[in-house]
């Protein structure tokens, strides 16, 4: 999710049983939390307004 990294996000994984959930985390934002997309990585467009979501929940674009 290179759009998060944009606006300042940094990826961390939970471990062993993290499982396909990837969590986003800001120096002054909430994180965010998604779900890696499986079988293919292709984002699911509920997945895309979530984010959108918390970026607006923010005041970014």
């Amino acid at each position: 999710m290179a759009l998060l990294r944009g606006f300042g996000y940094e990826m961390s994984q939970g471990g062993k049983t993290g499982g396909s959930r990837v969590r986003f985390t800001h120096a002054t934002a909430p994180a965010i939390n998604v779900h890696r997309p499986y079988p293919t990585p292709i984002l699911k467009r509920y997945l895309i307004e979530q984010v959108a979501e918390a970026l607006r929940q923010e005041g970014l674009p």
